[in-house]
């Protein structure tokens, strides 16, 4: 729809094209859309009257302050829409991303109003049932335009999160009935109403609680962490924390880095909810308990939204122990947790180095403060509980993930960044070469230019990891291609010193043996 397109600065407008656009939108009004539509309606007149709205309020403010008597029918319209919308659509459901329907366009508008008239009663009323919109887009909407008008907003902004966190819990406990049961079903709608009424008429505090502390959540009622199957095997299952973690997700979209924040109050305001966030996650998997040997299943969206949002965060932080607080809870999780701690680094590398020097130098620094804790972490120790499982992990701690290997983040313009990891790469080829997933991993970034600096001794950590564990089993192929991938690439190393030449052909001759086509031509083309 052309006024989406318009609202999010997709499409120019002008004022004559905009009055053109609401003639034609009067004209659609007048057409009858339950007769057009039948009985699956796919368009209501309330998305086309405030889908036009939503353009004058959002771009055209003075043009709709100049018609001063369509401002307040404008207003009146989408406060009404909101308390008494038109029906659900069929099949429509609460992840529908859909932003030309009548709720994404009040979210759009709404917010201007209310900071215009912060203590409008039915303003307040629209806002506050916005919240409890059946779309988590329309909520993420909502919240990404209040955001940016919080310092007009003062404390209602805050009453609003508040608002929000517990609606979460009433929102998970909501659907967890499934409407079976009717009067508890009764009871949190009259919960929720209260809500409201506290929201509207400002007596609901503007001190956001801790989630812990929020009735109904952080509840475990199971007897026992895991589950055992009929082969005596455990597997724990993730816990619900008892919030609605996609109402949080989409209220919270708008969080920019905490450089950002207006204040330092803001600030660690911020760092407080990723803090919380993480908790909960960790208290999801169990917290690292000794009796979980084995979390089902993979992350999921939340985790994945939020293992996206906190490199930037992290290379935000002002000292070693906000950044800790962040990090530290997933990394002790260990080898249950492993699918979780792989997205977490992964997203490290992809998502926290930044383009300017100082982000570098703090992503380095974050970096090896986590470094230094797989050092000597149990959860990380290669005795701990199914330590296998881990091999991806460390792989992905060193930027070493399948992601990271194949998106193009290695680039050449981070050289600086390998040689400040040299350290690191060597402690960690001694401990996990061995392995064949570290083994493949490794190699296979040497052959990147931006590791130049580290083939040389690398070839030589490959060939002392052979020397004292015999080459890698069950995956030579792959190992072999891209072995022979690096001695291609590193040719010159035949005109190095005696030692590094010897080593080089020393594995080029495993590969020969191995009668890996590529190898056997390279030793040709060397004269045998």
């Amino acid at each position: 729809m052309r006024c989406r397109q318009v609202i999010d600065d997709k499409q120019k407008l002008s004022e004559t094209e905009l009055e053109q656009l609401w003639e034609l939108g009067v004209r659609l009004l007048d057409l009858d859309f339950d007769e057009i539509f039948d009985k699956d309606q796919l368009v209501y007149e309330q998305d086309v009257a405030c889908g036009l709205i939503a353009v004058a309020v959002c771009k055209f403010r003075g043009w709709l302050n100049f018609n001063a008597n369509q401002e307040p029918d404008c207003i009146n319209y989408l406060v009404e829409t909101v308390l008494t919308p038109p029906p659900g659509r069929k099949f429509d459901m609460a992840e529908n991303i859909m932003d030309t329907w009548w709720d994404s366009f009040c979210a759009d508008a709404l917010p201007i109003l209310w900071a215009e008239n912060p203590d409008t009663p039915v303003i307040r009323q629209a806002i506050g049932t916005l919240i409890f919109n059946l779309h988590y887009n329309t909520v993420q909407r909502l919240f990404h335009e209040i955001a940016g008008l919080r310092l007009q907003l003062g404390e209602d902004f805050f009453r609003l999160q508040h608002m929000l966190l517990r609606w979460s819990v009433l929102r998970h406990r909501l659907g967890r009935l499934g409407g079976k049961e009717k009067s508890a079903s009764e009871e949190l709608a009259e919960e929720t109403n209260v809500l409201l009424r506290k929201f509207v008429d400002a007596s609901l505090s503007p001190t956001i609680p801790r989630w812990i502390t929020i009735d109904h959540t952080f509840v475990d009622h199971r007897s026992s962490l895991n589950v055992t199957d009929e082969f005596d095997r455990q597997t724990y299952y993730p816990r619900p924390p008892g919030i609605d973690l996609h109402l949080i997700q989409s209220a919270h979209d708008w969080l920019p880095d905490l450089n950002n924040a207006h204040s330092e109050t803001e600030r660690l305001q911020w760092l407080e909810f990723w803090q919380q966030c993480i908790y909960t996650v960790q208290w999801m998997l169990g917290e690292g308990k000794s009796e979980i040997e084995k979390i089902d299943g993979t992350p999921y969206q939340f985790d994945r939204w939020l293992f996206k949002k906190l490199p930037v965060i992290l290379v935000s932080t002002k000292t070693a122990q906000e950044a800790e607080s962040l990090w530290c809870p997933i990394l002790t999780l260990g080898a249950p947790a492993h699918y979780w701690i792989d997205d977490f680094l992964s997203d490290w590398w992809n998502y926290g180095f930044s383009s300017d020097t100082q982000g570098q130098q703090r992503f380095i620094s974050v970096w090896k403060e986590i470094w230094a804790f797989t050092q000597t972490s149990p959860a990380w120790n290669n005795a701990a509980k199914r330590a296998w499982d881990m091999d991806k992990s460390y792989c992905s701690l060193m930027g070493l993930g399948e992601l990271t290997l194949s998106d193009g983040f290695w680039s050449t313009d981070k050289k600086h960044l390998v040689k400040a990891m040299t350290d690191e790469f060597r402690l960690w080829c001694e401990a996990k070469l061995p392995a064949n997933t570290c083994a493949r991993a490794f190699i296979k970034f040497l052959t990147k230019p931006v590791a130049e600096s580290l083939r040389i001794p690398g070839i030589k950590w490959l060939d002392q990891t052979i020397a004292q564990h015999g080459f890698w089993r069950n995956s030579c192929d792959e190992i072999d291609t891209h072995m022979a991938d690096l001695l291609d690439i590193s040719q010159e190393l035949v005109k190095q010193g005696t030692e590094t030449r010897t080593i080089y052909f020393r594995l080029l001759r495993m590969l020969v043996e191995h009668q890996n086509p590529q190898a056997m031509a390279l030793q040709e083309r060397l004269g045998g």
